[in-house]
């Protein structure tokens, strides 16, 4: 059995995800569900003394009954008694109207708001704000 898988011959779909999409393909942009993936393990390291959490963004009908305000961004960080709130979206994503009238009331409340398409202006947003990453967290 394992002989016949020796042999056998590899996919083209196979060899363009191991070796890189075709210079003429263009690459899907990466889905919101990952980049709140990517973002939220990347916290999970990089954070000293930082704590972050995450909110569910399934909009659910049940999220103003368990108390989740309409509008409340993805990622909550807080630090050294300070909060700082990640909105993620892709390039295409736009604020809804309860998510700006959320991030207007959180920076009245003295929060840092960012709203970030990748992980390096998460980066940056984290840079402005002073929050502490251990030593040498690159891209």
């Amino acid at each position: 059995m394992l002989e016949r898988h020796k042999s056998r011959k590899v996919s083209s779909t196979f060899k363009r995800k191991v070796q890189g999409a075709s210079p003429h393909r263009q690459l899907r942009p990466i889905s919101e569900a990952h980049l709140h993936k990517q973002v939220s393990d990347f916290l999970a390291i990089a954070l000293v003394s930082g704590w972050h959490t995450t909110f569910p963004a399934d909009g659910s009908s049940r999220r103003g009954r368990i108390g989740l305000k309409r509008g409340v961004p993805d990622i909550l960080i807080i630090e050294a008694g300070h909060a700082f709130w990640l909105e993620l979206k892709t390039p295409r994503g736009r604020l809804s109207e309860a998510q700006a009238l959320a991030h207007t009331a959180l920076r009245l409340a003295g929060s840092g708001v960012a709203t970030c398409q990748t992980l390096e202006e998460v980066m940056i947003a984290l840079n402005v704000w002073g929050v502490s990453l251990r030593p040498g967290v690159r891209l």
